[in-house]
């Protein structure tokens, strides 16, 4: 069974396109997990296959409903989104795709319209929401709409789950999901402490402003 490529994150009622996009990339983990015959895919989804197999769609729908993204186009990387400004040529294609490249351009179309907005209306959300950086955010912000869509077209495939190698973090994040417990924070919860505190040591180590008063 493959996962459904024409599957928009825009598809369903009045949840809202953050949690659309969040809910189509973990309905494709999901199934590549539950597939005996697939092949490649995400480290993510070779290392945990048992456990993403096992989720329900309650389950899903659970973490789906993290107020941040969970798909990386890594924002968190300032010289590639430099780079990419410099030249939006398509990128040499990565020898493993984490999705298969018609659910990445669904993906990435979303992800970029989205960040960009963001980024343009509300720079400090955007960066909790797309766990950008304070430049990465303005870089963003800075482009044209042509220029977003066409970077979603040609850099769809260096996708990945959010945080894919740290397998220990998703052991958590699906257990507590299948399992939800009162002593526990809910799972978004969990999910937007795990991002402020990528967020905390580049506030940190920004320069402060200097003070008004004398």
């Amino acid at each position: 069974m493959k996962p459904d490529a024409t599957a928009s994150p825009y598809s369903t009622g009045d949840a809202g396109p953050l949690h659309e996009l969040n809910a189509v990339a973990l309905r494709y983990l999901i199934t590549m997990a539950r597939d005996p015959q697939a092949s490649g895919g995400p480290c993510l989804v070779q290392r945990l296959r048992e456990r993403l197999a096992l989720l329900t769609a309650a389950d899903c729908e659970r973490i789906a409903r993290a107020p941040i993204c969970l798909v990386d186009a890594g924002f968190g990387q300032e010289e590639h989104w430099k780079a990419i400004t410099r030249s939006p040529a398509p990128p040499d294609v990565p020898s493993e795709e984490a999705f298969a490249p018609e659910v990445a351009r669904a993906l990435s179309r979303t992800i970029l319209n989205l960040a960009w907005t963001s980024a343009r209306t509300e720079p400090v959300i955007a960066r909790i929401r797309f766990g950008m950086t304070r430049q990465t955010a303005q870089i963003v912000a800075g482009l044209g709409i042509h220029q977003i869509q066409q970077i979603a077209e040609t850099h769809f495939h260096s996708l990945r789950p959010l945080w894919a190698e740290q397998l220990g973090f998703w052991q958590y994040l699906v257990a507590a999901a299948a399992a939800p417990s009162p002593k526990l924070p809910p799972v978004h919860i969990r999910l937007m402490q795990r991002r402020l505190a990528d967020l905390l040591p580049a506030t940190a180590a920004s320069p402060r402003t200097p003070s008004s008063r004398p």
